[in-house]
């Protein structure tokens, strides 16, 4: 940002970046680069060593607005609203349906099917670092609650361009 003719860091930057599936927010071991954190670095023209922080995310085959937070005091404070429940995730989710599938049922408590519809799913997971969790159906006192609000069900085109999005500053 240019101030009386000075460059001056800005305090607060907004990057209004849809991430588009097939890239993941961060690095992998395996992956470096190919992730949203290292593009934004490129873009911003800052070091590997400069610190971004993913504060949740967003899966590879998944779409849409990310945050991504540049200060370990700001990353914190933002995994603390989440825990304490002040703010939520809200997704809209786009699947395909193949004709061949269209009156399948899904299959929820082992034995019993039926057809995905408006309402709350609700399982369970025992919190753990590593990447691979335990869920349960039963509600287990100590565990993670993880709901799935289905608001509403239908039908939409979607036609996008898989790699376009465009960083504002």
């Amino acid at each position: 940002m240019i101030v009386d003719h000075k460059y001056i860091q800005p305090k607060v930057v907004m990057h209004n970046c849809d991430k588009p599936h097939g890239i993941n927010v961060g690095p992998l071991i395996d992956n470096l680069k190919n992730n949203l954190s290292w593009m934004v670095r490129q873009q911003q023209q800052q070091s590997i060593d400069t610190p971004i922080y993913n504060p949740h995310r967003i899966d590879f085959p998944t779409r849409g607005l990310c945050l991504l937070v540049k200060k370990s005091d700001e990353i914190h404070r933002f995994n603390q609203l989440f825990k304490d429940r002040t703010i939520k995730k809200r997704y809209r989710v786009f699947i395909y349906e193949n004709q061949n599938d269209k009156d399948k049922e899904i299959e929820k408590d082992g034995e019993e099917k039926e057809k995905l519809r408006v309402g709350r799913y609700i399982h369970y997971m025992k919190p753990s670092k590593s990447t691979i969790k335990q869920l349960s159906l039963d509600k287990v006192d100590g565990w993670h609650d993880c709901i799935l609000d289905i608001i509403s069900i239908g039908k939409m085109e979607i036609v996008w361009d898989i790699f376009s999005f465009e960083l504002l500053f």
